[in-house]
């Protein structure tokens, strides 16, 4: 019995060894000096392809060869949350060229509205009342009006 454990011991131990020392795509790519000779690894057309390589033109700068790349990746994968990132720093790197563009798809993003209205000072007053009258509160019409509207509670 007591060999059984040691051996399972052993085992998880060095399964445990061997994940940690696999480097995966992303932290070579991160790291790496050459991230263009590093995207090489990549088969083109997949999902991460695209991602890696939009990623790259973004952080070199060279921003108008993103919008095409991105164009065939959502036509392939449709718009996958890393898509969508990719979209949203382009829009946000955009902002300078096109700032009416990037506001908006911020706005459809995030859902945002501007439908408050600017407070007028010195203009009319509000014609809503200030107060709620108590006999359009009070217990008994409140009651009178939920009897009204379920009959036979």
């Amino acid at each position: 019995m007591r060999g059984r454990i040691v051996t399972t011991a052993v085992l998880l131990a060095l399964a445990a060894g061997l994940q940690a020392g696999e480097v995966g795509f992303s932290e070579d790519f991160a790291l790496s000096k050459d991230r263009a000779a590093t995207l090489k690894q990549l088969i083109p057309g997949t999902a991460e392809y695209y991602y890696y390589t939009c990623l790259n033109l973004q952080n070199t700068g060279q921003l108008d060869q993103v919008a095409p790349l991105l164009k065939l990746w959502i036509e392939r994968y449709n718009r996958t949350p890393r898509a969508i990132e990719i979209e949203n720093r382009q829009a946000l790197l955009l902002y300078d060229k096109d700032n009416k563009a990037t506001l908006n798809l911020l706005k459809l993003r995030l859902g945002l509205t501007f439908s408050q209205q600017k407070e007028i000072l010195g203009g009319k007053p509000a014609t809503l009342p200030s107060e709620l009258d108590p006999k359009a509160i009070s217990r008994e019409t409140l009651s009178a009006r939920a009897l009204a509207e379920n009959p036979g509670t």
